[in-house]
């Protein structure tokens, strides 16, 4: 057998290519004894060549406890076949290293005598590799999984829990969190968040998982626990963060935590239908007064209504990007049959589902007002109306006298509406006096000096304003002093028995000759009968509107025959 000497390689015309290869190469015999080495890899390993030369590679660079998968790979490459791996390996100073082993066989006239086995140090890669996983998984602020890693975890608990293992989720919000980033900016607020973070995962155990999923939102998974234990940690939790005191820089304050508990136990497969009931359940604990912890039941009919809301919010989005947001319109007619003038309409809001079914306001107005999205249905239907106003301009149709628009209370206190309306109507040109805003005496009420700021900004454009549903609050009277609108509508709760209760028909009465010594025309809502309408003659009502009047239609049908002129 030919034996495997190191001027078989110095004789190769491929010496200087073994000698000068930035890569680490040493030549191994049949027995794992080292017959030669290059510059990179004495200088890898730390060794010079005499150092290294009829050593066994086992003794000279392999860990103790290495030795038998250095010795299989060896083998596998006597048996002819080049082997790689990624391994561990030691220097001369004892420290371990990672590399990447690649071995190739020698063949001397037809038979292997040894092994040449390549090394590449992956340390710093395997670093790089490491650290860029570790990004894409945790948050930079707090160190916690993020939102996405923490999602994967809770989809594997989903599977284990519903093979009958107890797991529990918490979701946690960090209450009146954005009075600290707005009177002590963000910086405090990071701090905050992390100091926070390190209390609540004091409160957990070592088999536990924490993430953060939101910017003041952080969700614990809570492995083989059940909802008993898991409301007695989310207690301890609550307790923990409000009994700390948080300081920064020469501000110390404390914070609250309200927390949503939700069964991982299988009555859903869906992440983000656990994920959804245990964000109500967090919304439920801080609508209730903060600092509370909330059990998500399935069949818990409050919270259910929540998740209705919630799933409404994203229905609502979607038909406002999609065009789903359908505008209808009612009629406003003359209560006594001698008043002319053109055309009155209020607008309404339907919204179309993709199975063709129409949702009324009723359904999806409380969640758009829940997760304030009114200030963005309030300036589609403006577009819209002026839009079609334009139009109608524009192909020479007459244009009604009024057309009448619900006006949302976070519309009334966004200092930017009145300058959006001003925009549209100068962009399209449609006369302002065509426009009516309602707003409901309630939102007027709630915040008075923003209202009368709204009421002047649409007057002194040239539009007109009404007061909705005027007489709900106690004090309707006493406030009207205060607004100077155009049109009073009264509340309907008054009109739609007015014929048979005495008592609404002194309110409606009384409401009239108000708005009459103030100049301003009243409104009858929900009229459904020839009687009612009737009795609002007699009463002098200016304007009525209801089913019996008219019932709502949409808009662009109707226009397009010709049942809106």
């Amino acid at each position: 057998m030919p034996i495997l000497a190191t001027d078989d390689i110095s004789l190769s015309p491929f010496r200087q290519l073994f000698e000068n290869s930035p890569e680490a190469i040493v030549m191994l015999d049949r027995e794992d004894r080292i017959v030669d080495a290059n510059r990179a890899f004495q200088a890898l390993f730390g060794y010079a060549l005499d150092e290294l030369k009829g050593r066994f590679i086992n003794d000279a660079i392999v860990p103790q406890e290495r030795v038998d998968e250095a010795t299989q790979m060896t083998l596998a490459v006597l048996g002819n076949a080049a082997v790689q791996r990624e391994t561990l390996r030691r220097r001369k100073d004892g420290t371990l290293v990672e590399v990447a082993v690649l071995g190739y066989p020698i063949t001397l006239d037809g038979e292997q005598v040894g092994v040449f086995a390549i090394y590449r140090d992956v340390t710093e890669s395997k670093r790089i590799a490491s650290q860029i996983a570790y990004q894409a998984t945790h948050d930079a602020l707090t160190g916690l999984i993020n939102r996405q890693e923490f999602e994967r975890v809770v989809q594997a608990a989903i599977r284990s829990g519903s093979a009958g293992r107890p797991h529990c989720l918490l979701y946690l919000d960090v209450d009146q969190f954005k009075v600290v980033n707005e009177s002590l900016g963000h910086d405090a607020g990071d701090h905050l968040l992390v100091e926070l973070s390190e209390v609540v995962r004091a409160q957990l155990r070592g088999d536990d998982t924490m993430g953060r999923i939101g910017g003041d939102k952080f969700g614990v998974l809570l492995r083989n626990c059940a909802a008993e234990d898991a409301s007695v940690i989310a207690r301890r939790i609550v307790a923990a963060v409000r009994e700390r005191r948080f300081r920064w820089l020469d501000h110390t304050m404390s914070l609250g935590v309200s927390v949503g508990l939700v069964g991982v136990d299988g009555w859903t497969h869906s992440l983000s239908e656990l994920l959804g009931a245990a964000d109500n359940a967090c919304q439920a604990a801080k609508e209730d007064g903060r600092g509370r912890v909330q059990l998500f039941r399935p069949d818990d009919k409050d919270l259910l209504r929540r998740r209705g809301l919630l799933s409404w919010a994203s229905r609502i989005t979607d038909a406002l990007d999609t065009g789903k947001v359908m505008l209808y319109f009612q009629r406003i007619v003359p209560v006594s049959q001698g008043d002319g003038g053109g055309a009155r309409y209020e607008v309404l809001l339907r919204v179309h589902e993709a199975d063709r079914h129409i949702a009324l306001p009723g359904l999806f107005i409380s969640a758009a007002e829940r997760y304030g999205l009114m200030p963005a249905v309030d300036r589609h239907v403006v577009a819209s109306v002026v839009r079609r106003l334009h139009d109608w301009h524009g192909a020479g149709i007459a244009l009604p006298e009024l057309v009448s628009i619900n006006v949302s209370g976070a519309s009334v206190s966004d200092e930017d509406f009145g300058a959006y309306v001003r925009e549209q109507i100068a962009r399209t040109r449609v006369p302002p006096r065509a426009l009516c805003f309602e707003i409901t005496e309630t939102s007027a009420i709630a915040n008075l000096g923003r209202a009368l700021a709204f009421i002047r900004d649409m007057r002194a454009q040239g539009c007109s304003v009404a007061l909705d549903d005027f007489g709900a609050g106690m004090s309707s009277f006493h406030y009207l002093k205060s607004l100077s609108v155009d049109y009073l509508k009264i509340d309907g709760g008054f009109i739609r028995d007015i014929v048979r209760n005495p008592v609404d028909c002194a309110m409606a009465e009384a409401i009239n000759k108000v708005g009459q010594v103030k100049g301003i025309k009243t409104v009858a809502e929900f009229v459904e009968d020839e009687a009612t309408l009737a009795k609002l003659r007699d009463l002098g009502v200016d304007y009525a509107q209801g089913f019996f009047i008219h019932q709502p239609e949409p808009w662009d049908a109707a226009a397009a025959a010709g049942r809106m002129q």
